[in-house]
């Protein structure tokens, strides 16, 4: 597939798309609304466990890490 990917987690760190700390759980309490706004119309691919919170056309379940799945991808000689 020739699709960008959007790292959901990476996003809400680096534009700061999170409304407060939970030191209890040691993560960032995402604003949805806000993450929503930022992805607009994306076409790609969204990785996150938030995933189930955005619209999407198409949705993929890996049974694995998606980096574990691209090197057995590349081991098999898929482009």
């Amino acid at each position: 597939l020739d699709l960008d990917v959007v790292h959901l987690n990476r996003l809400v760190k680096d534009e700061g798309l999170w409304t407060e700390r939970d030191d209890e759980r040691d993560t960032l309490v995402v604003d949805l609304d806000a993450a929503r706004d930022e992805l607009g119309a994306w076409d790609g691919i969204v990785e996150s466990p938030l995933a189930p919170h955005f619209a999407a056309a198409r949705v993929v379940v890996l049974r694995c890490r998606p980096d574990v799945l691209e090197q057995r991808l590349l081991d098999r000689g898929e482009a």
